[in-house]
């Protein structure tokens, strides 16, 4: 992972997508990125406004299959994708109006345009 893709036909990639790891190690207890509950897909990216400059980008509607997934291209709802983002971002909402933001990770929505190898 990490290298761009050569495309025949750029359409303005700004992001290098790397796959998220599949385990990660936080305060001395590793976690497991929970697999195939859902059409999006979930990479590492450079972002300049994460802290440390990297962040988890989920993304739906991409017209492939999910690796390993066995399956073909999931079906796109953009209607269910957009409450899945309301939801995100109220929840954002209460912990910021909780003081919470240290303890919770931060959340955006914006445009990924980007290629993975």
């Amino acid at each position: 992972g990490g290298k761009i893709r050569v495309c025949t036909l750029c359409r303005g990639c700004a992001h290098a997508l790397e796959p998220m790891p599949p385990t990660a190690r936080l305060l001395g207890s590793r976690f497991e990125h929970e697999r195939g509950s859902s059409a999006g897909w979930l990479f590492r990216v450079a972002e300049p406004r994460a802290r440390g400059g990297a962040a988890a980008a989920k993304v739906w509607c991409v017209p492939a299959p999910k690796p390993g997934s066995g399956r073909g291209i999931p079906p796109c709802n953009a209607t269910a994708v957009r409450h899945k983002l309301q939801l995100a971002l109220a929840q954002h909402a209460v912990a910021k109006e909780c003081g919470l933001l240290d303890v919770v990770p931060a959340q955006w929505v914006g445009r990924v345009r980007g290629a993975q190898d």
